[in-house]
Parts: structure tokens; sequence; C-alpha cells
């Protein structure tokens, strides 16, 4: 939103007469291009999971005109890159004290349960350090960039002595931050990142002092051998750090070979547009490899992951925006060594340095992306829009401005801008209210999964009963109530609905609001001691999922939990016709096969039910549902095979169905022999 502002309030700076320096064909590449994302996103075939790429693509085309046509000056632009440096530095500090005590610590973590703003943890990384962000190969794709900033301010900015020294320092406290995040991707693209950038610097001395060129290619070999020494042996004195340096090499094990994989099946589905925006979450999971157990939400390739959601046409264009661009930069760069530098004699220019850091950056981000997803991060992604404005406009000096009037195009695009920022503000503003309240549904069943981490914890010391595991197909009202269920029951299961409730209301295209709502409906019918109102609190979440499903029809989350609530109602039929569709649309997750073993073995299909727990337990991270079966059908065979148990009681197996797999299980490979 305040994007969206920012680009509305300049509309009066569109009037002015000044000549732009921005290149109209730089800035028609990005046109066509964010033109053809913001196509693409909204003719996909899922509107809530194409939102996020919709809202991204307009605030980055807002970034980068603004960038491009009004942070013109290097003044204006160094003030930006001070607020990003200072931003950095923060990163860092917040992951220094990650790494030092691997706490996943998180300055939005410590927001009070008031707290308008939903508090924010990140995923268990350990030591690896992120910052502000979840992850710390985000933090490490930031921090690169402003490292190249840094590293070009300090070699051709005109700064004073004490301004070398304190960007010196900025320089070392973006590669602490790099080496603290434990990105292997992020090491390797930020020595390609700064290793270009030094090339350049050698070209820009050999226009400017040629005679200087041999004695600064020796000193930047030698400086360079102690930066780079120095940074390794410092690395390698850590352990952690030094250990995953030495991972940096081919590994044919990686998952991300097959996620790449995934990624190339999925384009070949529409090869020249894409399948859409945000489709890889559920052709990620239809094409996976048994090796990929977790939720494969990203390519971890920007190329890939572009090249499968937007197809040839959207690579052609990132192509040639990035080609316009990086020739724009150099050819800017070369101007000012040309026709200013050399012309008074001067070797520093501000304007050259952005340049330089600018390019540098696109080299470091290039590389990054073959191994990561900096362009499908927001924060990142808003910030590199700003890189690719500043190389649209590499000069503003009216002496170096080639045309003699700004083009009308440029023109044009002073009132494009307030336009596309109206059109941003509205989207986000529509979004927001759903979006919010969604959130906080999710944060209210994260909380659930704390307090029953909690509860548990309290139950090995002895204070109390454990909580009813998440997701359990049984009531727990059979257990002695204690303060878990109590707190669950009367806040926790409560919010979540009302929020999720207000989610759907708000946003009713937001595909995870009634998946939330299903969730509250379902435990509360768990905890719920009267029969009747427990079965109305499963129809509940029956029709939930329902809604969601007609969202999201290609979403294996929803077959599997409407599997488990027809499960808990008794409808096997309907279950089993959910929990196959599950395994249409993901074949290797292990997780769907448990839980089909889970649906046969409550018909008592004794020999079915068998034969799905051995294909679950079969994928490389097991199952735990399916291991827990497999141990209550040896159970049964066990009291079978006992002549005194039979001669008591009977032969258990009597009780159950002994049909062996049926041909559609030997589709899905569940065969009695695994």
């Amino acid at each position: 939103m305040f994007i969206a502002v920012a680009g509305i309030v300049v509309l009066p700076l569109a009037f002015r007469k000044t000549k732009l320096g921005a290149k109209q064909w730089a800035v028609l590449s990005a046109v066509l291009l964010a033109g053809y994302i913001f196509w693409r996103a909204v003719h996909s075939p899922i509107p809530g999971l194409s939102l996020t790429d919709t809202l991204m693509i307009l605030a980055a085309f807002c970034v980068y005109l603004l960038a491009a046509l009004y942070i013109e000056t290097p003044k204006a632009r160094l003030w930006l890159l001070s607020g990003c440096f200072l931003f950095g530095f923060l990163h860092v500090v917040a992951g220094i004290l990650q790494f030092r005590y691997e706490n996943d610590f998180m300055f939005l973590s410590h927001l009070p349960d008031t707290s308008p703003i939903p508090q924010i943890f990140r995923n268990a990384s350990g030591w690896r350090a992120s910052g502000f962000y979840v992850c710390p190969n985000h933090m490490a794709g930031y921090l690169e960039s402003l490292a190249a900033f840094a590293v070009a301010y300090c070699c051709w900015g005109r700064f004073s002595a004490i301004g070398r020294v304190i960007l010196g320092y900025v320089v070392v406290f973006c590669l602490v931050g790099i080496a603290l995040t434990g990105s292997r991707g992020g090491y390797l693209s930020t020595g390609f990142g700064l290793t270009v950038l030094v090339f350049m610097s050698l070209w820009f001395l050999k226009k400017l002092r040629s005679s200087r060129l041999g004695v600064t290619m020796i000193g930047a070999v030698i400086l360079g051998g102690l930066v780079i020494g120095g940074a390794a042996f410092g690395m390698t004195r850590n352990a952690t750090i030094g250990n995953r340096m030495n991972d940096i090499s081919y590994d044919a094990g990686s998952i991300r070979f097959d996620m790449w994989q995934a990624a190339v099946q999925q384009w070949k589905v529409s090869p020249v547009i894409g399948t859409g925006a945000g489709t890889y979450l559920y052709y990620g999971r239809q094409f996976r490899t048994p090796n990929v157990q977790r939720d494969p939400i990203h390519a971890h390739c920007d190329y890939l992951e572009l090249l499968a959601e937007y197809g040839i046409v959207g690579c052609v264009l990132m192509g040639l925006f990035i080609v316009t661009h990086v020739y724009v930069g150099a050819t800017g760069a070369m101007s000012i060594l040309r026709n200013r530098l050399r012309a008074s004699g001067r070797s520093f220019s501000n304007e050259l340095a952005v340049i330089a850091g600018a390019l540098a950056t696109v080299a470091a981000l290039l590389a990054h992306s073959v191994v990561d997803f900096n362009f499908h991060l927001p924060a990142n992604t808003l910030f590199f829009a700003a890189v690719f404005g500043f190389l649209a406009c590499p000069t503003t000096d009216p002496q170096l401005i080639t045309v003699e009037k700004t083009p009308l195009f440029i023109r044009a695009m002073c009132f494009l801008l307030p336009v596309v920022a109206g059109f941003l503000a509205f989207k986000a503003g529509t979004a927001f209210k759903g979006e919010y309240h969604t959130e906080w549904a999710r944060v209210h069943l994260r909380n659930k999964l704390f307090v029953d981490s909690l509860a548990s914890f309290q139950q090995s010391l002895g204070w109390g009963l454990a909580p009813v595991a998440a997701g359990v197909i049984a009531p727990a009202h059979g257990a002695e109530s204690d303060w878990s269920y109590s707190y669950q029951r009367e806040h926790l299961f409560q919010q979540m609905q009302a929020e999720a409730e207000k989610g759907m209301k708000f946003g009713p295209q937001n595909v995870d609001a009634p998946y939330y709502l299903a969730e509250s409906q379902h435990f509360m019918g768990v905890y719920e001691p009267n029969p009747a109102r427990r079965v109305a609190y499963h129809e509940g979440a029956l029709r939930a999922l329902q809604r969601g499903q007609a969202l999201f029809p290609q979403d294996s989350r929803y077959s599997l939990k409407l599997a488990r609530t027809f499960t808990t109602l008794g409808r096997f039929a309907e279950a089993e016709e959910q929990v196959a569709k599950s395994i249409e649309a993901d074949p290797n997750a292990g997780n769907g096969y448990a839980i089909y073993g889970y649906v046969l073995w409550q018909q008592r299909k004794l020999l079915r039910a068998e034969a799905y727990y051995r294909r679950a337990v079969n994928f490389p991270t097991g199952n735990d549902l399916a291991a827990i079966g497999l141990k209550d059908v040896a159970r049964i065979r066990a009291l079978a095979g006992n002549p005194d148990h039979v001669e008591r009681f009977g032969d258990p197996l009597e009780d159950y169905d002994m049909e062996p797999p049926t041909p559609e299980d030997m589709a899905r490979g569940v065969g009695v022999e695994q």
C-alpha cells in the first residue's frame, strides 16, 4: 500500500519539463514483461494462488518506474541505498543472535498476543541466520546485493576517507551476514557478483588511468587474496560453517534436482504460455519424485519456475528485459567514463558507483536464481526492481543524455505510474482484510500445535495428560480434561473459527480460509463430549472443506482432510473417493497412502489396509500413521496365530475382510508383496 501511495503522490511531478534520462527501450522491455506477467496471472486457473504474483508484479513495476523516473539523481539513490544498508545491518544483528544461540530468534515473535500484527516466527533453521526473513537463503540474496553496492561505492564513489571506512564496515557486515546464513548459493553468487565488479573496475581503470593498471591489478590480486583467504580462514574456523562450505559441490542426491525435474514436467503441460501463476504448488506435487516429501512450494530455480508457470513467452520477455538493462547500464557507465570523468580528469563518481553496483548485483542475482527463488520473494523482488530502475536511467547529466527531447513514451510512463499505483491500491485494499483474517486463523492453528507441544512436555514431567495429536481421527472426550483442552475449546478454536469466517467473507477467492475454518470445526468436534454436537461440528468441517475444494480442486490437502472427515462420519465410500483423488494429484506422497490404509482399516479390510500401509512406509521419510497401522495389523495376526486365544475368543481374522488389493490398488503401486 505504501508503494501505491508513493506512485500516486508523484503525479504532479509528471508535468515537469526537465529532460529524463530513462532509456525508452529498457522501459519498454519492462512494460512488456510486467504486462505479460500481469495478464498471465489474472488468467491463471486458481485466482487465490495467482493473487501474490498479481500484486507483486504491480508493486515491482511501480518501484521500477519510481527508480527510473524519479529516484534518478546520485544523491537520491545514495539516500535510498543508505536506508537499505541500515536495514541490512539490522538483519545481520538478528542473524548474529540466531547463529549464537540457535534459538530461531525473530523480533516480531515477541509481539504481545493482543497486537494487531500477527507474531512472526521463522522456520526451524538451527544455527543458520535469516535475519527478518524466514529463510536464510533470502537473507543471503539481499546482503550479497548490498555488498556489491558498498564495494562499488568504496572503489568509485566520491567519499572522504571516513566515508570509505564506514563503507568498508558495511561490506564486512554484509559478508559476515552471508557467512552466517550457511547459504551455499549465497556464497557462490556473492563471489560471482564481486568478481564481475572487480573486472568492471579494472576495465574502468584502463579507460581512466591505463598507466596505473598494472600496479592496480597487482594490488587487487593481493587484496582480493587477503580478503578471500581471510574470509575462508574465518569461516573454516567454525565447524558448522566449515562443513557447510565443504558441501559446495555437485550433489546428485540433492532434492533440488528432483524439484527441477518436476518443473520441466510442468512446462511440458503448456510450453508456450505456461500453466499459470502459483501452479507449481500443485504441479510440483503431481510430478514430485519419492525423494521429495516436503511440500514443493517453489522449484528452487527462478528460471525453471518462470518457464513452468509463464512458458517460453515469459522466459523470452525476461531475457529481453535483463539483456536490455545490462546493455543500457554498461553503455551508460562507459558514457560517464568517456564524457565526464576522463574529460574532466576525475576518477570518482557516485553515478558510476551506482551503475557498477547495480551491474554486479544483477550478476549475483542471475547466479543465485539458478538455485533459489529470490524473484518470488516480495521483499527481494521490490529491491531488485529498484536496481533495474537504476540501470534504466544510468545518468541524469543533460550533457550525457543523447536525445534532445525526452521521448513521448517516457513522458507517458510518468502518467502510467499513478494509474498502475491506483489499481495496485484497489487490488491490495480489497484483498487486505481477507488475507489479514486468514493469517490470524493460521496463527491460531499454529498456537494450537504449540499448546499441544507444551502439554506433551508437561506430561513428560508428570504434570498432566498428553493432548490428542493434531489430525487424529477420533474423539478426545474420553480422556480426562486438563488445562490444554479447556484453553483450546474456549479460546483457540473459537478465535480460529471467527477469523477464518471473516477471511472467507472478505476474501471469497482465498484458498486457505476454508481450510482453517474446517480445522476449527474438526478440533471442536474432536474435543466435544456430546455425540450430536460432535457430528454437527464435523459436518460443519465437511461444508468448509467442500467449499475450499471448489476453489482449489487440485489441492491434495483438501482431499485428505475430506477423507478424514468422511471417515469420522462413517461415510467410507466417499472417504475412499477423496483419498484416491489425493493420490492421483500427489502420487509420490507417503501420507496419502497411509490415510488410505487407515480408511480401509476402519472398514476392517485388513489385506488392503496392510498393503497401503506398506506402500507408505516405503517412502524415504517413512510415515508414523502407517507404522502404527502395521503394528495394529501385526497384533491381529499374532492373536490369530495364538492357539489359546483362538480357542477362547475365536479367530480375530474372521472379523476382517481378507480381500486382496484390487486392480486399482495395483495400478497405484500397492500390492501384497512390497
